[in-house]
Parts: structure tokens; sequence; C-alpha cells
């Protein structure tokens, strides 16, 4: 693959994650606060803390990617509504166009050598194999989101494939 096929994939991927967010918020919407603070018994907990945890998260990669200080991960309990949370999302989602926006083909393929220092994991590697682990970590949690919403609220929820993504793109 070339430097400038990786290019267009990670924007099809960052395209991809705000399409995908949006359609998972609007199933979160439907959950009062108390449902989305509840703790459903599975990996994060509740829906609530799967999106802090991913905002989290996320932040904590580009703090690595970016030389800075990583700090400590969100506190979920700290946000206690929809609102708060969904406004610390689109917060982050600024944080992280702005971040995308400074991506060259040269960037993308230098490489960065990284650390988990609570999971004693080290390593390097390209930029873009990164981007990918973030992009596959928030798809993860999108499907425990829907899952919850779905199997402990009985709620809708919505089909969040790439290919979709990208017919509604093509549109």
């Amino acid at each position: 693959m070339s430097a400038s096929e990786k290019s267009l994939m990670v924007a099809d991927l960052i395209g991809y994650n705000k399409w995908a967010f949006e359609k998972v918020w609007q199933c979160i919407d439907a959950l009062s606060d108390e449902e989305f603070c509840r703790d459903s018994g599975y990996s994060q907990g509740s829906v609530r803390d799967h999106m802090v945890h991913v905002v989290s998260a996320t932040r904590r990669w580009l703090q690595r990617l970016g030389h800075q200080e990583v700090t400590a991960h969100l506190d979920p309990k700290t946000f206690t509504s929809k609102q708060t949370v969904k406004d610390l999302w689109q917060e982050f989602e600024k944080t992280l166009l702005a971040y995308s926006q400074t991506l060259t083909e040269e960037t993308l393929l230098s490489e960065v050598e990284w650390q988990i220092a609570h999971r004693n994991i080290a390593s390097k590697g390209p930029l873009w194999q990164v981007l990918l682990q973030l992009f596959n970590h928030a798809t993860d949690h999108r499907a425990q989101i829907l899952a919850t919403i779905h199997f402990c609220f009985g709620k809708p929820t919505v089909e969040q494939d790439f290919i979709f993504y990208l017919a509604d793109k093509a549109k």
C-alpha cells in the first residue's frame, strides 16, 4: 500500500468513526440519564463509562503520539448525564479532527515508539498502524455500547458497518 493510499485510508477511517458515533449517539439519546449511567456488568460498565473510556483512551494515545505526558484516564463518574458526556465528546471530536489535519503522508509513515506502562508493553511502528488501533478500539466499544442498549434496555440500535458508511458517503 502506497503512502497516498494509507493517507486516504486514514481519512476514510476518521470519517467513518465520526459517522458511526453519530449513529450510536442517536441510540444513546433514547436512554434516560439513569439508563445511560447504569452499570451493565459488562466490560467498561455503563454506556457512559464506555463513551468516556473511548475519549480517554484515544486522548492518551494522541498524547503518546505527540510526545506529551500521558495524563490519567478520565473518571466517568464525574460525568453525570448524557449531555455532559456529549459535550465532552464534541470537544474530543474537534481535537481529533485538528490532529488529523496535521497528518501528512510522511508523518503517517514515520516510526513512533510507544508504551503502555501499566501493561508493561512497549513497541514501535509506523504512525498509521497506531491510528488503525484507535479506530479498531472505537469500533469494538461501539459494538459493546449497541449490544448494551439492545440487550439491557430493549432499545433499537443501528448497524455501523464500514460498507454502509462508504455507501452513504457515495450518495
